[in-house]
């Protein structure tokens, strides 16, 4: 299974309110339904719908072990895109993340992401 450029640029400007688990039950049914080994914008549910970017794949090579340690492993690169995007400004990169700072340090601090 591999994420398009495209589907991970969409799913990193959403807020997610319900935060990880929103994202990990994503993940599962994306899992789950997508036909194809690229998911793409178009496979992603309507409320995602319009956000997307020209698909490119983007293999899950490194993403390895059960659907949580993989979600893990997802969660840890979003939370480090986000905070380079944001170059290293971590109240702008958890305003990004739809999560208060302090969660977002306590994330990070939990991945062993130092200061």
């Amino acid at each position: 299974m591999a994420f398009s450029l495209g589907t991970l640029d969409v799913l990193e400007r959403q807020p997610f309110p319900g935060n990880v688990r929103e994202l990990l039950h994503l993940v599962e049914r994306l899992s789950v339904m997508c036909p194809e080994e690229t998911i793409s914008p178009v496979h992603l549910p309507e409320e995602y719908a319009g956000h997307g970017a020209p698909s490119v794949a983007v293999p899950l090579s490194g993403f390895d072990g059960t659907l949580a340690e993989m979600t893990g492993q997802f969660e840890r690169v979003a939370l480090l895109r986000t905070q380079e995007r944001h170059d290293g400004h971590r109240t702008a990169a958890a305003q990004a993340l739809g999560i208060s700072r302090k969660n977002l340090w306590e994330k990070l601090k939990a991945l062993g992401v130092d200061e």
